[in-house]
Parts: structure tokens; sequence; C-alpha cells
């Protein structure tokens, strides 16, 4: 809600049939952020989301299963859950995890060994929480691990895990070709697709001038969209699959079980 949510509404660029999510939690970065327990924003709330016309909240959380703050992190998710149950808007759960020690770095090759495990057991916790679309971390580290057969595993046990939950992969900065593999990989392992943003336009940050920005928006950025889509419409797992089909049902006297 600090810089997009509003503006964008505001602005009518978003097109009509496009859903948008909407963060819940107060935006924090760097290291010592990772090990505090999440904030919700002051003066925001799942009912504002779903009043402006929100699709689904976002939850951003900095996680570890073995950290001081876990259950207090799972506290979070459950509350924010809660919530959304209340007002009947999709909670999509973008859990991160990090390594303990604050001198470690999460690109150190000993963090990344660790790496799969942390993600399986973060969503094998929180998921059961009332998660209803879980926006993941690649279980394996791009610069440590080449090994297809075990990315492919590894994705299939997080959907395992993730059960009638639909998981979607996020790409955390990587470079586009390394995400591409990476959306290939996981869709062909149960993901239902995929939230992107620096992947996509990550180097229209970099370019001088607002002429040569909106041409690399305009061209390499929307190609490379249209790439991902059709890796995700053609090997990710439907959400209908995921979540089982629900045979609508309008029988007499159907608003008064609705309304409890």
């Amino acid at each position: 809600p600090l810089y997009s949510a509003g503006p964008v509404l505001a602005e009518g660029v978003l097109p009509k049939g496009v859903g948008f999510a909407v963060a819940r939690e107060k935006s924090s970065y760097g290291s010592a952020a990772m090990r505090e327990t999440t904030e919700l924003l002051d003066g925001w709330s799942v009912e504002a989301i779903r009043r402006m016309g929100g699709a689904a909240v976002k939850l951003l959380l900095h996680y570890h299963p073995d950290a001081p703050n876990a259950a207090a992190q799972e506290d979070v998710v459950r509350q924010v859950a809660a919530e959304c149950d209340t007002y009947e808007i999709p909670l999509m759960l973008e859990p991160i995890c990090y390594p303990l020690d604050p001198d470690q770095q999460k690109s150190d090759p000993a963090f990344a060994a660790q790496r799969p495990e942390l993600v399986l057991e973060s969503a094998r916790r929180l998921v059961p929480l009332g998660v209803d679309i879980l926006k993941a971390e690649f279980p394996t580290d791009a610069n440590h691990e080449t090994d297809e057969a075990k990315m492919v595993d590894y994705c299939r046990s997080l959907s395992e895990i993730s059960g009638d939950v639909p998981w979607v992969l996020l790409s955390a900065g990587v470079n586009f070709a390394t995400f591409q593999r990476q959306v290939e990989i996981a869709c062909k392992a149960g993901a239902s697709g995929f939230v992107a943003g620096r992947a996509i336009w990550n180097e229209a940050l970099e370019m001088a001038g607002e002429s040569a920005r909106n041409r690399f928006l305009n061209t390499i950025a929307v190609s490379r969209l249209r790439v991902l889509a059709d890796t995700a419409n053609y090997r990710a797992t439907s959400w209908p699959v995921r979540v089982g089909k629900r045979t609508p049902r309008c029988e007499e006297g159907w608003y008064e079980g609705y309304s409890r």
C-alpha cells in the first residue's frame, strides 16, 4: 500500500479482469530485519484490502524453524489468516529463510546446503496455519546447486508438503535466465505458477533516462513475462487440480449456512 496499490487504482492502469495482491506487513529490509518478528502496518488492515478490491493479501515473513521468534512468527500468520477468513480473501504467504548466525550470509555455501530443508520445513509448519497460496523460494541456491534432478525432487517434495494449497515461485532477484529455468523446473514438479518482479525488469533500474527505461519495459520485460506465462500455462498444475474441484450448490436455504 505504501507505493503502488493506491496509485495503481487511482491512475486506472490495471487492466480489467486482472487481480492484485496487497501487502499487510510493515516493510523492513536488511540482515537485522530478517531476525525481527514481523510487524503489521499500522493504519492498514485486511478489511481495507478487501474494501479496495484486492484479490489477495500478501504477507512476507522472514522465518527460520529454529529461530527464537519462530513461534511468534507463526502467531502472526495465524492472526492474518484469521482476518482473511473473516473477510473471505485469500492469504498469500511469502516465507523467506535466513541463516541463524548473523555473521553468515545467505549466499554462503554452508547456508546453501541447509536451504532446501529450511524451505521445505518452513512450508511444513506454516501452510497448515491458514495459508491459501504459498509464495515460495526455489528450494536450492542457483549458485551452489546444478543438479536438475535434485531440484526437481525438492520441488516435488514442496508440492507434497503443500497438499491442496497451490504454491507459486518467487524470483528473489535472480537474473531472468536463472528464473526461467527455475519456473520450468518448479512447474514441472507441481507449482501452480510464479510471482516475479526484479527477474523481469531489474535492468530498467540501471538505465539512464525515462525513454530507455520505457523501451526496455515495453519490449524485453513484456517478452520475458510472456515466456514465463507460456511456461506456466503449459506446465503448471492448475488451481482446480490442486485445491479440488468444488461443484457449486445453491439449494433452498443456502444463505442460512453461508451467513454463519
